[in-house]
């Protein structure tokens, strides 16, 4: 099976935490450490305000990684860096790295996805990476990076049965991507 094939066998399940994400990353040498992260989740608005924060960083000369999802054509548009997709050779390399690491681990599609633009972005030397959280936020795996700004775009009633069961329960889940001391 191919690279591709193989991660996107992995859809489907929704698994949070930040144990298998953490060790994977330490795996790969923690490239998370070679720049500084944002973080931005919510219920709407999270992949328009990762765009525009992105787009910020670049037009002050940084060089800027931008991991979002879900994609709309194809898995390549969910890493880029200055708005350029990750081109289908890395990827398909940065797989073939990445999996059996991931195997051992039984990590997820989105864990395998956030460690790739990690390791992605380390690599190219990207000097900010803007992260949209997948889901929720406290577990969710782009909160394995330590940011030094973390967005929530608004709180709603999308994922109760997951994050839930009542809205100060989603809230306070999409909050756990604040740190102390780390503007927000």
């Amino acid at each position: 099976m191919d690279s591709l094939a193989w991660l996107y066998a992995r859809q489907g399940v929704v698994v949070l935490g930040l144990e298998r994400i953490r060790v994977l990353l330490e795996r790969l040498g923690n490239p998370q450490e070679a720049y500084p992260v944002a973080l931005v989740g919510g219920t709407n608005g999270k992949g328009t305000t990762a765009r525009a924060l992105a787009a910020v960083l670049q037009e002050t000369g940084l060089k800027v990684g931008l991991y979002t999802s879900p994609h709309l054509v194809e898995f390549r548009e969910r890493v880029a860096i200055q708005g350029k997709p990750i081109p289908q050779k890395t990827l398909l390399s940065l797989l073939e790295e990445i999996r059996p690491k991931a195997e051992a681990l039984g990590a997820s599609f989105f864990e395998i996805a956030t460690a790739l633009a990690l390791l992605h972005f380390a690599r190219e030397g990207v000097e900010f990476a803007v992260l949209e959280v997948g889901l929720g936020g406290r577990l969710d795996a782009t909160n394995a990076t330590e940011p030094v700004l973390s967005v929530v775009t608004n709180v709603g009633h999308d994922h109760l049965e997951v994050l839930g069961p009542t809205l100060k329960d989603v809230a306070r889940e999409k909050a756990g991507i604040f740190r102390g001391g780390v503007p927000a």
